[in-house]
């Protein structure tokens, strides 16, 4: 059979998304799954949910404005990470914080995720890997904007921020077009993609 096939409803061991998931989404799209969750007992609005990318990903300026934590907190370890921008960047150390997934009670998970942290300008809070949506066991759904997981009252989720996202991403081009006019002479445009 060529081209593709709707499919009004998929669903992976229980977990569903269906086109009831689509309210409020504006199609079509190609936004980022930008969410919200509690990290430390603090809200983080600018997570980006990467299945693509293996670590956790918490940006310094997060860590001590948001969450209201010191480089002190950190255990210093040097890895090589990729940038925002294919640079490799180093990180500063790791930290494992607690991380709390959705806001239906009891319908929410907490569980710990181990976050590789960085000292770089980022449009987003944390790049949620999927060293993190394993630790959830969580299942995403890029066209519906949706995170699902299980918990023992039921299917968890949390829904991404459209607006967010397109806010984010836009920020994201102008970062890039300010650090292609600082660089080498003759860059007239850079297109940047999502880590």
């Amino acid at each position: 059979m060529s081209g593709s096939k709707h499919f009004s409803e998929v669903d992976f061991d229980g977990i569903t998304f269906s086109d009831e998931d689509l309210k409020g989404v504006e199609l079509p799209h190609n936004d980022a799954l930008v969410v919200s969750m509690m990290v430390a007992n603090a809200k983080v609005d600018k997570i980006f949910v990467s299945s693509g990318f293996g670590p956790c990903l918490l940006y310094l300026s997060t860590l001590e404005k948001v969450l209201g934590l010191s480089r002190n907190d950190i255990l210093p370890v040097k890895q090589t990470v990729m940038g925002n921008y294919g640079e490799k960047t180093e990180s500063i150390g790791t930290i494992t914080l607690l991380v709390t997934a959705g806001d239906r009670p009891p319908r929410v998970r907490t569980f710990m995720v181990d976050f590789m942290v960085v000292d770089c300008p980022s449009v987003y809070d944390i790049i949620f890997g999927y060293r993190g949506l394993k630790a959830l066991e969580a299942i995403i759904s890029t066209y519906h904007l949706f995170l699902r997981f299980h918990t023992d009252a039921g299917v968890g989720e949390v829904r991404g921020d459209q607006k967010k996202a397109r806010e984010c991403e836009k920020a994201l081009q102008e970062l890039a077009e300010r650090k292609a006019s600082q660089g080498t002479a003759g860059t007239k445009s850079v297109k940047v993609e999502r880590p």
